[in-house]
């Protein structure tokens, strides 16, 4: 395999990344002002609360819930929060820490190659899904980061000598799996590109590291995490994924990483049709293509802008100009021919398009505006007089009420996730002043996991029916969604929080955000769909 050696890193290549940060920052800076997305408040109530000294729970003085996925992301969050920063402030400056050096890792493993290709790598991430993560607070650049960085110490192996690197590799590896637990099987997968590509002899060293850190240290963190949860794994696993192959999830997984990925594939393609180059495009593939199917054991629940797979682009981006240059090598063509002034002009061009449409479009798409960060700061004010909630939207409510809640998905519920369903005697337990469900008219055949939500919403629609409970709202975004909001009739402060929160449905009427909730409406949307929760009617509000 030839390559185009270029310069070595000079001032040129700082200006590049530099200018590059700051369009960056420019297109980012505009979310700065946006609530986080559902599941990422899930994430911020367990740091917040490990912050204030109460370990690892869902509720203050309950045990220990592991429903915050990202194990990583939620203690530096916490970090973060003890040391005074809010916890929005405190997840995108994190996200941004890391994209920015995601893009600096995959520019500098690229440079000595090619600066056109550097460039256009480094762009091709800069101006990717990352801008939504930082909007909707996800951890999702930070697993990102350390991906691209186990990934660059795997192909580094071959030309390293000692135990360092298979250490370091196996150590990185780690903390992937640290950062959010499907980490540990694209860790797992990498090690098995490395053993594919140079075989078992030569890899001993390796697969010795990787399991002896494996085996050492993350087996003490296994052991500490099952004593401290109580359970073998996370919490919204069993939600998600009820040990059952999920072909919607598949089918989604394989759909995000094509579109992900884009051009880049073309590449893959070229090395798989060349039999002496195939073996080097099979090793680089095993990641990618054995994490886009690994999604088929959990839903497609929350993978909003195609979250889960987003690691596998950092992957290719560092991945696919080596192939390039071992596919223009068998096919006799100089790569300096390609990769000079060619490639220069296609990398500025591409570059350009990544500035005008695909960072446009990652920028400036926009989240779906829910309610419940509304009705959470409404409730705020009444905290610390001992209220609960329970809800089957367990994000934004309970993170900006700060009340105690039941999770009537399952989520962040142990004892509904084992169980599979929530049933009366939760809510009844729970004695909830407020509760709230979510429910919505399907666009097309419903899969499994979304049936299950309107069969909870059900569950929950027939104990209000049957339980002393003043519908205080319903709240209708759009014709196939409903946010309805109950309250219970002995509450000290209900009539307080009934008014307030149906002055707020009025605002947001006066806004265009709602529909006008009339009955012949809520009708319609309740008997459109057989599985659909039948809707309340403006009966329901006596």
């Amino acid at each position: 395999m030839t390559r185009e050696c270029g310069p070595s890193f000079d001032a040129y290549d700082l200006l590049f990344l530099v200018c590059l940060f700051a369009l960056v920052l420019g297109f980012a800076a505009h979310t700065f002002g946006d609530p986080p997305a559902e599941d990422a408040a899930i994430l911020m109530r367990y740091s917040q609360h490990l912050a204030q000294g109460h370990g690892i729970v869902w509720n203050v003085g309950e045990g220990p819930v592991e429903g915050a996925t990202d194990f990583l992301f939620m203690v530096i969050l916490g970090g973060l929060a003890k040391l005074g920063m809010s916890l929005v402030a405190a997840a995108r400056l994190v996200d941004l820490v890391a994209h920015a050096l995601t893009v600096c890792l995959i520019y500098a493993a690229i440079r000595p190659a090619s600066r056109a290709a550097a460039a256009f790598s480094a762009s091709y991430l800069a101006f990717g899904p990352a801008f939504a993560y930082v909007s909707t607070c996800f951890g999702t650049p930070l697993f990102a980061l350390f991906a691209a960085t186990t990934w660059w110490l795997a192909l580094r192996l071959r030309s390293a000598k000692g135990w360092a690197a298979p250490f370091g590799f196996a150590l990185s590896g780690l903390v992937l799996g640290l950062v959010r637990p499907e980490g540990v099987i694209l860790a797992g997968l990498m090690l098995v590109a490395i053993v594919y590509r140079d075989g078992w002899r030569q890899s001993r060293p390796v697969i010795v590291a990787f399991i002896g850190v494996f085996a050492v240290l993350g087996g003490a963190y296994f052991v500490w995490r099952w004593h401290y949860f109580g359970y073998l794994l996370p919490n919204p696993f069993y939600v998600k994924g009820g040990f059952a192959l999920h072909w919607s999830g598949f089918w989604m997984s394989l759909m995000n990483s094509s579109t992900l990925l884009g051009p880049l594939l073309f590449v893959y393609a070229a090395g798989l049709s060349m039999r002496r180059s195939a073996r080097e495009t099979i090793t680089h593939l095993i990641p990618i293509a054995g994490f886009t199917l690994a999604w088929m054991l959990l839903t497609n629940e929350q993978n909003l802008f195609m979250r889960f797979q987003y690691a596998v682009l950092p992957i290719a981006l560092i991945s696919w100009y080596p192939l390039w240059q071992l596919v223009c090598a068998r096919l006799d063509l100089r790569v300096s021919e390609l990769g000079g002034p060619g490639l220069f002009l296609v990398a500025s061009i591409v570059v350009a398009w990544l500035l005008l449409y695909r960072g446009g479009h990652w920028a400036y798409v926009e989240k779906e505006w829910d309610p419940d960060y509304d009705v959470g700061h409404i409730l705020a004010a009444y905290q610390g007089k001992g209220y609960s909630l329970a809800t089957n939207q367990s994000g934004l409510l309970p993170l900006y009420s700060g009340w105690r809640a039941l999770d009537t998905w399952g989520l962040n519920s142990p004892t509904i996730a084992h169980r599979g369903r929530v049933i009366d005697a939760d809510l009844q337990a729970a004695h909830a002043e407020v509760i709230v469900f979510y429910t919505f008219r399907p666009r097309g055949p419903l899969d499994p996991e979304w049936t299950r939500w309107l069969e909870t919403a059900r569950t929950i629609r027939d104990y209000l029916r049957h339980n002393d409970y003043v519908l205080a709202a319903v709240v209708v975004p759009d014709e196939y969604e409903m946010f309805c909001y109950y309250v219970r009739r002995d509450c000290v402060d209900g009539p307080e929080i009934i008014r307030r929160i149906r002055s707020q449905e009025s605002a947001w009427a006066a806004e265009g955000r709602v529909l006008s909730a009339r009955p012949d409406q809520l009708k319609e949307l309740g008997e459109s769909g057989a599985p659909l929760v039948s809707l309340p009617t403006a009966t329901d509000a006596n």
